[in-house]
């Protein structure tokens, strides 16, 4: 199972943890709007949920060769000092 989050920390934590407010929801807001972090709108979620279920399928937004993916990482075995 796939679950897509995104937790910066400090008030977006406590927001998701206790619950939506409207005040927290524009505390949130603002404070992601001016470090420059995007969100997601309801309604692109909303659409999105929409998809997977009528296609009976997630979404796959990373693919195997994201981040180090398509690098060759050499495997090492730590020895006694």
């Amino acid at each position: 199972m796939r679950q897509y989050t995104n937790i910066r920390g400090g008030e977006e934590l406590a927001i998701l943890v206790l619950g939506w407010t409207p005040a927290g929801q524009e505390l949130l807001y603002r404070r992601l709007a001016g470090k420059g972090i995007p969100w997601l709108p309801y309604e692109v979620v909303v659409r999105w949920a929409s998809e997977m279920k009528s296609l009976g399928t997630t979404m796959v937004f990373n693919r195997e060769d994201w981040g180090l993916g398509g690098v060759d990482i050499r495997e090492t075995r730590p020895t006694a000092l």
